[in-house]
């Protein structure tokens, strides 16, 4: 397992921990963390942006009270005293002038109505001329399974008896919990989305070896 770490700016980090409801959202925080990556070296201190490279591939961005992660489907290269080299593939290097044309695409024809990407993404090329980096670049950010995960304090909402309100109960005055002060969030539209409670807090750490399918399992407990 390779592991890069680095520090978000505040304009990075402003961004990514806005609510995420949409897939457009998850590809354009992509894309604005390739961007940052490509001025940033990578350092222990402080570290709140860590790339995990292993069987899969993944990004974490951590706060205080949040730690969010999707797939990231890039490979990072670093050397001492040079900025980070991001690779789309082993040959294509990706460069801000391909991550600006990503942006242009995106602005202008993304439409979540599009089901038959290569239909869409054929249409697109003749119209723009776009060259076959571009395409590629394209291709693998809306090909992407996202892999939305996100830790969450919260205690605005928690209604465990740890947060802002009281505890919830059910109507024989049982706990009814909904929303517990720490939880994992699974999904990120309304539709889909739903949360995993948890005791206590966890780190980026602790949330990675939830992920690694080659670490030991963990268990529901409510359900043995």
């Amino acid at each position: 397992m390779k592991i890069y770490k680095f520090k978000m700016s505040a304009f990075l980090k402003n961004r990514i921990f806005q609510p995420c409801r949409s897939r457009d959202q998850v590809i354009r925080n992509l894309i604005e963390t390739v961007r940052e990556l490509l001025i940033s070296q990578p350092t222990d201190k402080d570290a709140d942006l860590v790339v995990v490279r292993a069987k899969f591939q993944r990004v974490f961005y951590i706060s205080e009270n949040k730690i969010y992660s999707t797939n990231f489907p890039f490979n990072v290269v670093t050397a001492e005293n040079r900025p980070t080299t991001v690779m789309l593939d082993d040959e294509i290097e990706i460069t801000n002038k391909l991550l600006s044309g990503a942006d242009s695409v995106i602005n202008a024809h993304f439409s979540n109505s599009y089901s038959d990407f290569d239909s869409f993404f054929t249409s697109m090329m003749e119209e723009l001329e776009i060259d076959e980096r571009l395409w590629l670049l394209l291709k693998s950010i809306f090909m992407l399974e996202d892999s939305y995960i996100r830790y969450d304090i919260d205690p605005k909402h928690a209604d465990d008896g740890n947060g802002e309100k009281k505890l919830s109960l059910d109507e024989h005055g049982k706990p009814f919990i909904t929303h517990p002060l720490h939880h994992i969030d699974v999904f990120y539209s309304p539709e889909q989305t739903f949360k995993i409670g948890l005791k206590s807090k966890i780190n980026y750490e602790i949330l990675l070896d939830i992920i690694d399918s080659k670490t030991k399992c963990r268990m529901l407990s409510d359900y043995t």
